[in-house]
């Protein structure tokens, strides 16, 4: 996260399986450095904000009994030497976008609702919009209790942090939540500006809930093609383009 001149903010996305950045500029909203499970990672061009602390696992996959208590335990460790750390913990709801990235959905996220029924969240930013579909959001957020809101930890130790998650009896199948841990790291130069850089890991928390064998349907759709020409940066090619659509109750 990144505070500018103006009270504007960048914010750049970058992928770490797909190798390629997306930046925006957004007015009037902090924006986050943000690590993203295990799939996407978001860093500021010429930052050095990552490795000041790490939150582990990066996914939480929770097999529960419905009407049972699930206690798990998340580690968050201070990388520094000489800094203690603060991190402020917070739950939030999750989804993911049509690049099957995990995106944290804000409290006060405004929602869209289109004639046919989808519920739409801009989860990227105004100048680079990245829209989902919530309507079939499968949230567990209100199950799940922290224990601690906030942890202190001394240079190059770990705190444990404990999550309390009681699901609730009748339910059965997946369901989905987030942990949002994150940092105040102080004002670093970033592109020319002195800015707050704020840190944060969103950890994906998956309730499996026992019972009950949910309907599996996972199909391919919008299968394309599309010629890229060639340009003073890479070489012709094909590009195969399809979607995976998931309207069981299965986590595939």
């Amino acid at each position: 996260m990144v505070e500018k001149a103006g009270n504007q903010v960048t914010r750049a996305d970058v992928h770490l399986f797909e190798g390629r950045m997306a930046r925006g500029i957004m007015v009037g909203r902090t924006d986050i450095t943000r690590i993203i499970g295990i799939l996407a990672i978001m860093l500021l061009t010429g930052s050095s904000a990552f490795g000041q602390f790490v939150v582990q696992p990066m996914k939480l996959l929770v097999p529960a009994p419905p009407g049972r208590r699930a206690p798990v335990q998340v580690m968050v460790e201070n990388t520094t030497r000489d800094t203690v750390q603060s991190v402020d913990l917070r739950l939030a709801d999750i989804t993911q976008d049509a690049n099957g990235v995990w995106q944290a959905i804000e409290p006060d996220a405004q929602v869209v609702t289109r004639p046919d029924g989808a519920l739409i969240v801009n989860v990227g930013t105004e100048s680079y919009p990245n829209l989902v579909d919530i309507s079939k959001l499968r949230s567990c957020q209100s199950w799940v209790r922290l224990t601690r809101n906030k942890v202190e930890i001394r240079p190059l130790n770990r705190e444990p942090v404990q999550l309390i998650i009681d699901v609730p009896a009748g339910t059965h199948g997946y369901y989905c939540a987030a942990l949002l841990a994150q940092a105040q790291l102080g004002q670093q130069m970033v592109e020319g500006y002195m800015s707050n850089v704020v840190l944060e890991f969103v950890v994906p928390i998956i309730v499996q809930v026992q019972g009950r064998l949910e309907r599996q349907s996972v199909q391919l759709t919008d299968v394309g093609l599309e010629f890229r020409p060639q340009d003073e940066r890479v070489e012709p090619a094909t590009l195969v383009s399809l979607s995976v659509k998931n309207d069981g109750g299965t986590y595939s």
